[in-house]
């Protein structure tokens, strides 16, 4: 693993645009983390490669529920509050946006105003894409660019 890594030092595994956005939400002073999907090992090379390993992560298996209605057990209606997973920092929280790049992850996504979806269709890394069957619901938007996610969201765009 090491060596894969190392010799890879040269390339980017990261979209243009992610680090400022990072960037953008920790000086906003919101909190991020990453949830990804696959072989625990393959995805803690891809953090560790990209850099983001000390990021807040969860890794979800195979036939873990889809990120859509993974969020959506996290609502509680009695409080409107999202309660994170500890391995995402644990605690409440008022809203939650998620920035993803297959379409199919967000079935079952929360319909609340305090839930918006960015569907990442830019990505010059990762072309292919899985396609839902189902619509979009409407706080779920399709971005060419890691850059209109910060501008949607209201962030300082350093970019």
């Amino acid at each position: 693993v090491d060596g894969f890594v190392g010799r890879q030092h040269e390339v980017s595994f990261l979209e243009e645009g992610a680090e400022v956005l990072l960037h953008d939400v920790a000086e906003g002073g919101h909190r991020s983390g990453i949830i990804t999907r696959g072989g625990v090992e393959w995805q803690k090379i891809k953090l560790r490669k990209t850099g983001l390993e000390g990021v807040p992560h969860l890794i979800l298996g195979k036939e873990d529920d889809i990120k859509g209605k993974l969020i959506a057990s996290w609502y509680d209606s009695t409080t409107g509050l999202y309660r994170l997973p500890d391995e995402l920092g644990g605690g409440f929280v008022e809203e939650v946006v998620l920035v993803e790049d297959k379409e199919t992850e967000f079935d079952g996504f929360p319909t609340q105003a305090s839930a918006r979806g960015y569907l990442f269709t830019g990505s010059d890394i990762k072309p292919e894409t899985e396609v839902s069957t189902k619509p979009l619901s409407p706080n779920i938007v399709r971005v060419n660019s890691l850059h209109e996610i910060a501008r949607h969201e209201g962030l300082n765009a350093s970019s």
